[in-house]
């Protein structure tokens, strides 16, 4: 559910949507939210700044496509919002964004590819 690498001197954790999200909508699921905990402790404890990034698949939310990009940002916010409130992580250190579908990892023509491209990713710059 979750990949970390070292990006220079940043810290890149990308967390699969498998979980997360389901297609074309912005709640946090229950069974991601473990997971999320754990990931959250470990932002708390890293310092420095945080970039949370929502990333989609082609699958419009709600009933526009002009949604997309307002349902990542919601998205994203829900990630920050829950590292909030479950590790008092300050609001200083966060920046939230949505990238809809601009950044693909895999084919969107494919469940499995969509699955992949909804994700989230916590940029840790410390």
């Amino acid at each position: 559910l979750a990949a970390v690498e070292k990006v220079g001197d940043q810290i890149l954790i990308s967390l699969s949507a498998a979980n997360s999200f389901r297609s074309g909508y912005a709640e946090l699921q229950q069974g991601f939210l473990p997971t999320l905990r754990n990931v959250g402790e470990s932002v708390a404890r890293a310092g420095g700044q945080v970039q949370v990034s929502g990333h989609t698949d082609n699958i419009p939310i709600a009933f526009s496509d002009d949604l997309i990009q307002l349902g990542l940002v919601c998205g994203s916010a829900a990630v920050a919002d829950f590292f909030f409130t479950t590790n008092d992580l300050d609001g200083e250190r966060v920046s939230v964004f949505g990238y809809a579908d601009t950044k693909p990892v895999a084919d969107n023509d494919s469940p499995a590819g969509r699955a992949q491209n909804r994700r989230i990713e916590i940029l840790i710059d410390g």
